[in-house]
């Protein structure tokens, strides 16, 4: 009886016992749900099929209504008789243009404005249409009007109307003094001009109309040069989407991209526009000025994601959520336009939910009352898991700094929850041991931690400080502790950031490699980076060592790329992770040769192949370094050719002077490699002249001064053997 005590925790077997009942009880349910989803999906389907028969017939419409419109404004540059200006008689365009108002209705109104000012329109009158027959002062029975905008001998402007009916006779005519018009102040002339093709105007307000529309315009040359125009209202596709309603709340709508309202079943209100507060400017209507909660969710919806193909939305608003199929409509100019036909999904699904109601509603309440209850177990259950199983990876990841937190009532994860943190709190003492960068790439790489290694190409880094025994002779024990550690603290961050794997701290000296565990294609290019990175930090801790009167740190890097055996060695109780082998010996031969040299950076010639273009080096030497039976040409690393992306002032860039040294230095060098010493002694004194203090060049005058006296055998091959390390 003990063992079944109750002690505030449930075991998992129960809760899983408990969640499995809840879910049979909720079974039948579950069943009338899916036959009610089964009939509202095929409802919304259905209706999505009559959305899209919808918009499909009102992109027809459109092009059937703007095509003509834009076959007119193609084909306006090719009729000659555009350029020629008429006096007081009729255009000689008169017939066709007035034809294609008769045959075409959404057009306005078409119009020639030339260069200097002058101005011919025919504006259509529709029968039955008084407001624009009344607007223009035309009298009973006028089908055209044709508005001519002269000027007289004193420049002054000079309006003469006449007044056609359908059988192009005068029916009256009319001068208007002083004219307010001038085409070369408006938008479509002065968009036309600037164009080769054909452009369409923003919207604006046609006052002879008393409604909104735009204007398609093309540029014609001649005599006098001028711009083609034809007008076009809003109400006319809107008339069109009136009729298009296909139950009580559905409407279909067109906008442009930013959310101005071209098409509406009120012809009227997309029409009228609105008008701006203090100017009384007529401007367009948005989506937004409408007061409809879905043309409102519609626009954000197509802000957010704009409908390149034709799609169907669910949108939420307060009054309901509706269905809307959204479709491009065909673009002929920059600014596109969009269709969208909407229709409540209450409507769709109403009647579904009526018939099934009454049926179900005992199935129903049952449903309702287990949902909650499934919920919450099922939280109760997954949610300190989905935190365990966050804790598991963030381990794997080696991020060990907070402690676990899960708080559950179920035994099992409570017990697995202590278990983790003891891990955690285990490996984060061992972390401060090993370096954490490379335990987290052997966890990463797969390697399993056993004895043995394998030959991999290894780009090696080897670094010490300069003078570090004399300089620590000087410091307490406590303040060297203090010092090497920042100074190790600094230097490491860099290779670890850069990719690299550190090895071990040597007293002064870090040994690090790139290449391991994980495998890098750049790992010579990596290396290169981290040692002139390295350098820069370093200076940047000197400055602030030598401002509070201490002595600087100065480094020296050795790097070599070539194979090596890397893995674990030790015993099966201790390991160290580490590389071994000649290319090993020959970085830590580079580092050392700095002293001789005084380098700061010497890498090997198979290091700087393998790193590839973008570093500045300064070639120096075929060595063959003490301990390593084959030569090698050394290079100093300098720097960066070009700045890195992103980083502006590259502290990395070779600088000026230091470009200027070696271009002279590889032209002081020219005789010594061709064995000319009698002309490479005056040559490498002219370089110390402009470079005093220059040790590698120092270096050499003093070979090519023996070399003048005693010159090596014929079959000497020009390396230099060095005796120390």
């Amino acid at each position: 009886m003990d063992a079944f005590r109750w002690k505030g925790v449930v075991p998992l077997q129960i809760t899983i016992f408990l969640l499995f009942l809840a879910v049979l009880a909720a079974l039948t349910g579950v069943i009338v749900w899916y036959n009610y989803q089964s009939n509202a999906e095929a409802a919304l389907v259905q209706a999505e099929v009559l959305l899209t028969e919808v918009s499909g017939k009102v992109i027809e419409r459109a092009q059937l209504i703007n095509e003509p419109l834009y076959a007119l404004g193609r084909m306006s540059p090719y009729l000659e008789s555009l350029a020629d200006k008429p006096d007081l008689g009729p255009h000689p365009a008169t017939a066709l243009l007035t034809r294609s108002l008769e045959v075409h209705p959404q057009i306005s109104a078409v119009y020639m404005g030339y260069g200097d000012g002058d101005t011919y329109i025919i504006f259509s009158l529709p029968p039955g249409d008084e407001r624009k027959r009344v607007a223009l002062a035309a009298p009973e029975g006028a089908r055209f009007a044709i508005f001519r905008l002269i000027r007289d001998r004193a420049g002054k402007a000079v309006g003469l109307w006449r007044y056609l009916n359908g059988d192009r006779v005068t029916v009256g005519s009319r001068v208007e003094r002083d004219p307010d018009f001038d085409p070369r102040t408006r938008v479509w002339f002065r968009n036309a001009r600037e164009s080769e093709g054909l452009v369409r105007s923003p919207l604006y307000y046609f006052a002879y109309v008393n409604e909104l529309g735009y204007t398609l315009s093309q540029r014609f040359d001649g005599p006098i040069p001028g711009v083609f125009g034809a007008d076009v209202t809003l109400g006319s596709m809107s008339r069109f989407l009136a009729a298009q309603s296909f139950s009580a709340n559905s409407k279909v709508v067109m906008f442009t991209e930013g959310g101005i309202l071209t098409g509406h079943p009120d012809a009227d209100l997309v029409a009228s526009g609105i008008r701006r507060r203090g100017s009384g400017e007529v401007m367009p209507l948005h989506l937004n000025q409408i007061g409809d909660p879905a043309l409102k969710a519609l626009y954000m919806a197509v802000k957010t994601n704009p409908a390149r193909e034709p799609r169907t939305l669910r949108l939420h608003t307060d009054e309901g959520e509706y269905l809307a199929r959204v479709a491009p409509l065909p673009q002929a100019f920059d600014r596109p336009e969009y269709m969208a036909a909407l229709v409540p999904v209450d409507e769709i699904l109403g009647p579904i939910a009526r018939n099934g109601r009454n049926a179900a509603l005992v199935s129903l309440v049952l449903f309702v009352l287990s949902v909650p209850i499934i919920l919450w177990m099922s939280r109760r259950v997954s949610r300190p898991i989905e935190a365990l199983i966050g804790e598991t990876e963030t381990i794997q990841r080696f991020d060990l700094a907070n402690p676990v937190v899960v708080r559950s009532r179920i035994k099992e994860i409570r017990a697995l929850a202590q278990s983790l943190d003891t891990m955690k709190t285990s490996l984060r003492s061992f972390g401060r041991f090993v370096p954490r960068a490379m335990v987290r790439r052997i966890v990463q790489s797969g390697l399993a931690p056993e004895l043995g290694g394998e030959r991999r190409e290894l780009t090696l880094f080897f670094s010490d400080i300069a003078g570090f025994t004399d300089f620590s002779e000087t410091l307490d024990p406590e303040v060297l502790t203090r010092r090497i550690s920042d100074y190790f603290q600094a230097v490491g961050a860099v290779l670890e950031e850069c990719g690299g794997t550190i090895d071990k701290y040597i007293g002064d000296a870090v040994m690090a490699f790139w290449n391991a565990p994980t495998a890098d294609q750049e790992h010579a290019r990596r290396a290169c980076f981290a040692a002139l990175e390295v350098t820069f930090v370093v200076a940047r801790l000197n400055a602030t060592l030598e401002e509070e009167g201490e002595t600087p740190m100065v480094t020296r890097i050795g790097l070599h790329t070539g194979e090596a055996v890397v893995g674990y060695v030790g015993s099966v109780d201790r390991m160290d992770y580490t590389a071994m082998g000649a290319a090993v010996n020959l970085a830590s031969r580079l580092e050392g040769l700095n002293k001789i040299y005084g380098t700061r950076i010497l890498i090997s010639q198979d290091t700087l192949d393998r790193a590839g273009e973008g570093f500045v080096t300064r070639p120096l030497d075929l060595v063959r370094p003490k301990g390593v039976s084959r030569p090698t040409r050394v290079h100093a690393l300098i720097g960066l050719s070009d700045p890195r992306a992103g980083v502006g002032g590259d502290p990395l860039m070779a600088d000026a002077e230091s470009l200027a040294l070696i271009a002279d230095w590889r032209e002081a060098r020219v005789p010594f490699d061709g064995q000319d010493w009698a002309r490479a002694v005056p040559a490498l004194e002219t370089f110390l002249a402009a470079h005093p203090g220059d040790r590698p060049g120092a270096l050499l005058l003093e070979r090519a001064q023996v070399f003048l006296d005693k010159p090596p055998s014929h079959d000497w091959d020009g390396v230099l053997d060095v005796t120390t390390k």
